[in-house]
């Protein structure tokens, strides 16, 4: 008789201690976010809008000029929020960092033109809800990727 072994869980990809800025205005998704990008070993810093968004960049950025630390290797910015959007938060930051890498957070499905996001600079679009495989994929993709 033949054993079977069980399916072993795939492992998450894990981060190398990576900072990341997520923005997103609805609190609970936030902090399950962040929840899970900690628990994979990345940095991250949060704000609830673009324009609170913008402040923790430029802490971090001033920080990161003073001691090394604290800049931020990805941004996964909420589409729609108030004060200001994903897209023009993006926007306003390639102006300081052109290469600064970006993910974008929606609930809109049908609504969302990816290949537009991509053009505006998104590297991809994750769609709520989603899991916590799913997000760790496509953050260590972003990371990786050129």
């Amino acid at each position: 008789m033949k054993k079977v072994r069980a399916k072993e869980p795939a492992t998450l990809p894990k981060g190398k201690g990576e900072t990341i800025l997520l923005v997103e205005d609805a609190k609970r998704l936030r902090q399950a976010m962040r929840d899970i990008l900690e628990s994979l070993d990345y940095q991250v810093l949060v704000a609830a809008n673009g324009q609170d968004a913008l402040e923790v960049y430029r802490s971090a950025a001033e920080a990161h000029s003073k001691r090394g630390q604290g800049r931020v290797d990805l941004l996964i910015a909420d589409l729609v929020m108030p004060v200001m959007g994903g897209q023009q938060l993006l926007q306003t930051l390639r102006e300081e960092t052109p290469d600064l890498k970006a993910l974008a957070i929606t609930g809109y499905v049908g609504r969302t033109d990816p290949q537009a996001l991509k053009e505006a600079g998104f590297l991809d679009v994750v769609h709520k809800p989603f899991d916590a495989d799913y997000l760790a994929r496509v953050v260590r993709h972003a990371l990786d990727g050129d």
